[in-house]
């Protein structure tokens, strides 16, 4: 079918000086406003649609449009006044990328290589000091005999004979041209023909590396390290991938973490607790005294400043220990010393024990 030929800057709403930028905002417009999908079974809406490509095609290109605006229409070859010419690719171009015609990639385009994500299990003392690691990873490199071709030496891909080279291939729909990557050369263009012994035509292997991590001091579970370029390899001069460590750091026995503190639970006797006392406190850095108050209650916490973990910050202090004191109620009392228990308890008054006092107070209140 031939258009009418109506002025493509009239087509476009633009003026003879648009810029190339505004002529590609007004053809973004119209294609979505008349685009077949929003408009189905509308003749008149596909010939506008044909047409904004038309003008488009034409006032884009600075060879064609420099032509149109000296002869019009009889400037312009007669085959683009042809719908059938008319591929959806074409149409969508520059404009809207890839969204119709997938993801193919030529063998000329640099493909960047994947990352890698490993997880790792290390100490609390690890943890605290840092420590340096070599891990084994498995990773896809280029082979080394074709180097990335795919082909065995002396022999080079040829030319998809599916595609022809173009490294997709269309099918009418209406009146669109859909094209899809060539299921041969998976987008390519070219095909192998004597595969790569090595590689087997993959162009890449899977190998086992080596590689050293150096974990800072003071890194905590579920942060990573990322490892530039000790990922997989890419392909026609793409960049490598990047590694991601995933750190989990093992529980200690003692120690609890806490953002950068550090909680630790100690245990003493119940005269202790009563009467005051000194005990030695674990800490990561050793066995430190510290004295506990008389009448310390159970649960009650204390705090040693810059005894916890080195911030992964600079400039910024260590977190605290803090202590949580568990109080130990004796067993197995002789006869004798359960008297010594009662008279001491007989000698109390309420003042010495007001949490008591209160709990059956409120018992009396309530019933009586």
């Amino acid at each position: 079918m031939t258009l009418r030929k109506e002025d493509y800057y009239n087509v476009l709403k633009v003026s003879k000086n648009a810029s190339e930028q505004e002529i590609k905002k007004s053809y973004r417009k119209l294609a979505h406003l008349y685009h077949p999908d929003k408009n189905p079974d509308n003749k008149e809406a596909e010939e506008k649609f044909k047409e904004a490509y038309l003008a488009y095609s034409t006032l884009i290109d600075p060879q064609k449009r420099k032509s149109y605006d000296q002869f019009g229409h009889a400037g312009m070859d007669s085959s683009n006044m042809n719908s059938s010419s008319i591929n959806i690719n074409d149409i969508f171009g520059d404009i809207f990328g890839d969204i119709f015609h997938g993801n193919s990639r030529r063998q000329s385009s640099p493909e960047p290589g994947k990352d890698i994500h490993y997880s790792l299990n290390i100490d609390f003392n690890e943890s605290i000091y840092g420590v340096v690691k070599i891990i084994n990873i498995p990773r896809k490199e280029m082979c080394s005999v074709c180097m990335g071709n795919g082909t065995q030496p002396g022999s080079q891909p040829i030319v998809c004979n599916i595609c022809n080279g173009r490294g997709e291939v269309s099918t009418m729909k209406g009146f669109f041209a859909i094209s899809q990557a060539c299921h041969k050369c998976q987008g390519s263009g070219k095909y192998i023909l004597n595969k790569c012994f090595e590689c087997n035509g993959n162009k890449m292997k899977n190998v086992n590396v080596s590689v050293k991590v150096s974990i800072p001091s003071g890194i905590d579970s579920n942060m990573k390290i990322k490892i530039n370029g000790e990922g997989e390899s890419g392909l026609f001069g793409g960049v490598k991938g990047d590694l991601y460590v995933l750190i989990y750091v093992k529980p200690h026995k003692m120690f609890k973490r806490k953002n950068n503190n550090i909680l630790c639970d100690v245990l003493i006797s119940c005269t202790k607790a009563i009467t005051g006392c000194t005990v030695d406190i674990p800490t990561i850095d050793g066995k430190v005294e510290m004295k506990i108050p008389p009448s310390t209650q159970p649960g009650a916490i204390f705090r040693l400043k810059e005894r916890g973990m080195p911030s992964l910050k600079k400039g910024y202090s260590r977190g605290d220990q803090l202590v949580r004191m568990h109080i130990e109620i004796p067993q197995h009392l002789s006869a004798e010393q359960s008297q010594i228990i009662k008279d001491f308890d007989t000698s109390l008054n309420k003042s010495s024990l007001p949490k008591t006092e209160k709990f059956l107070q409120e018992i009396k209140i309530l019933f009586g």
